[in-house]
């Protein structure tokens, strides 16, 4: 657990990778104002609970950028974390979703790329939250939202998504929401 304010910088995230040995998350982060740049988190993906890449906590004002999340359960999982910056990050290759935002409220969440996950980007329970310029592709969702509103989706490009139980392609997908803004 990153328990402390701090900033963990690797040398590119093809280099410098972080393997999730057993239960639990790669890298979990339980304090405010903590910046992670440029590491690969990956093997997150214990059939128990969310295990993620990167797993904010509770947490607020932590920067998020330019890191790869490949092969876990959930790539980047904000949790109760509200005003956080996920930006310029790959989340690839994840069983659930690439980036998941539960519960978390405005956060910003730019340029970065999920795909060949079950959702690209999922937003439950949260809202003022602006997902933009970011690239979804090849995920059974791109975009999903469900439980609250006032979330904007804006300058994105989603394509690639896979045929959906009701039988047609899902870009974005709505559920018990109001009051949210989409241009892609």
């Amino acid at each position: 657990n990153v328990s402390k304010s701090i900033s963990i910088t690797g040398n590119g995230s093809g280099i410098s990778i972080i393997e999730a040995n057993g239960p639990g998350s790669a890298m979990k982060i339980v304090a405010d104002w903590v910046n992670v740049t440029g590491l690969t988190l990956r093997g997150a993906n214990d059939t128990n609970g969310w295990n993620a890449g990167i797993n904010l906590y509770y947490v607020s004002y932590c920067i998020i950028d330019g890191n790869a999340a490949t092969g876990n359960r959930v790539g980047i999982y904000l949790e109760g974390s509200p005003d956080n910056t996920i930006i310029n990050n790959i989340a690839s290759e994840n069983i659930l979703r690439g980036i998941y935002l539960n519960s978390s409220d405005g956060n910003f969440v730019d340029r970065n790329t999920a795909n060949s996950n079950y959702v690209g980007i999922c937003v439950e329970n949260s809202g003022v939250n602006i997902i933009k310029d970011s690239i979804l592709i090849d995920n059974m969702y791109g975009i999903s939202i469900y439980d609250y509103g006032s979330n904007i989706t804006t300058g994105n490009t989603i394509d690639g998504n896979r045929i959906s139980s009701s039988g047609s392609n899902t870009g974005i997908k709505l559920d018990s929401v109001e009051d949210n803004f989409i241009t892609n």
